[in-house]
């Protein structure tokens, strides 16, 4: 299967170059996550293999949704929990852990990178430039910039991250209600036709 990075061959210079072009804030390379136009439906948002739900549950769905804040929450939560759970990895998967990460801004609209294999990478504004040409080998370099490549793929869409987990939560919400409903019709004992 074809990876969708782009991972071109570079120079040691340019390598350093393009990281040092790369958007700062919070004190470290950051990314912005807000989200403008998410699929709040719950029917996939673009997703590949989304959950399978019922159309027929759509106006309930958006009345749970506008009832519930903790659907929100969860929402923008599980969009980033891989990064601040220190679960990221970028490809081929083999760096689980190496990256740090904290949420930002008054809305938490800034992913900034915090570090990397142990190195603190908060402040490095005026730094960043000698710590990569000065403090990184090769390989830590080109490892480094292939996950910056990843994470830059990986974060573009935020909107989709975030659609993607409302697919995910309307699933787990339309089988909590579909076992709630057997549980009553149980208790009443009652059999669904579908059973």
């Amino acid at each position: 299967m074809a990876h969708p990075y782009n991972f071109r061959r570079m120079t040691k210079a340019a390598i350093i170059a393009e990281l040092c072009e790369h958007a700062m804030r919070y004190g470290g390379l950051a990314w912005n996550i807000k989200v403008y136009n998410a699929d709040w439906t719950g029917h996939g948002g673009g997703h590949e293999h989304p959950e399978r739900v019922t159309a027929a549950l759509d106006e309930l769905w958006e009345s749970t949704l506008q009832a519930s804040e903790w659907l929100v929450n969860d929402a923008y939560e599980g969009a980033v929990r891989m990064f601040l759970d220190g679960e990221y990895t970028s490809y081929p998967g083999d760096d689980q852990g190496d990256w740090t990460f904290s949420q930002e801004g008054r809305s938490g609209g800034w992913l900034v990178l915090t570090g990397w294999r142990g190195h603190n990478l908060m402040g490095m504004y005026s730094d960043l430039k000698e710590w990569l040409r000065d403090e990184l080998t090769w390989a830590e370099l080109r490892a480094f910039h292939r996950g910056i490549v990843c994470l830059d793929h990986d974060l573009r869409n935020p909107s989709r991250a975030v659609s993607y987990e409302v697919n995910y939560l309307r699933g787990r919400w339309e089988s909590d209600l579909a076992d709630a409903r057997t549980d009553t019709l149980e208790s009443l004992n009652i059999m669904p036709a579908y059973l």
